[in-house]
């Protein structure tokens, strides 16, 4: 068992397959840990909080053209979440 132990640097960095569905499709970048939010922080003060630039560097970033809010309120449904948006054309799906 102690044989099949990997650390994360050396595990494989897995595969995103994505498909276009409009002409004009997203961005999609791999996650970056700086956030303008962050930088805005008092002497950076945000950035020593050591689980907040490793969630940030996790996963995916959609780069979108328009300004979006996102609202979940936990529960499973797709109506559980509202999206909204000022910019028509950012609710074209």
């Amino acid at each position: 068992m102690a044989d099949d132990f990997k650390p994360d640097a050396l595990k494989p960095i897995p595969d995103l397959k994505c498909f276009h569905e409009f002409p004009d499709p997203p961005e999609i970048i791999p996650g970056r840990a700086p956030r303008d939010w962050m930088d805005a922080t008092s002497s950076r003060f945000a950035y020593r909080c050591t689980p907040l630039p490793i969630a940030n560097s996790s996963g995916w970033e959609l780069i979108l053209p328009a300004a979006l809010s996102a609202t979940w309120n936990g529960d499973p449904l797709v109506s559980d979440m509202v999206i909204k948006s000022s910019d028509p054309k950012a609710m074209r799906v």
